[in-house]
């Protein structure tokens, strides 16, 4: 497999991202699973994630789920995200 490199600053193209979701053992987003998929999803720009099962789930159960997301992708931790990580 070619080194992935993840840059969210950059502007290199990944080729081929089934090698993105094997190296960081993702699952592949499939909007069936969902019952109301957004425009993003439906769109195919969500390819890929963790725990999309749970998280569909608890949509269909009407359940409360919690999605964290870019918190520290790269960075230090900065005063305005201090809030977010203590809750």
């Amino acid at each position: 497999m070619a080194k992935v490199v993840i840059d969210p600053w950059g502007s290199t193209l990944i080729k081929n991202y089934n090698d993105v979701v094997n190296k960081f053992n993702l699952e592949k987003f499939n909007s069936g699973s969902f019952p109301k998929p957004n425009r993003l999803m439906r769109r195919n720009i969500v390819f890929a994630g963790t725990d999309l099962n749970v998280i569909s789930n608890a949509i269909k159960n009407r359940k409360k789920y919690y999605a964290l997301t870019g918190i520290m992708p790269s960075s230090e931790k900065v005063l305005a995200r201090r809030r977010l990580l203590r809750i």
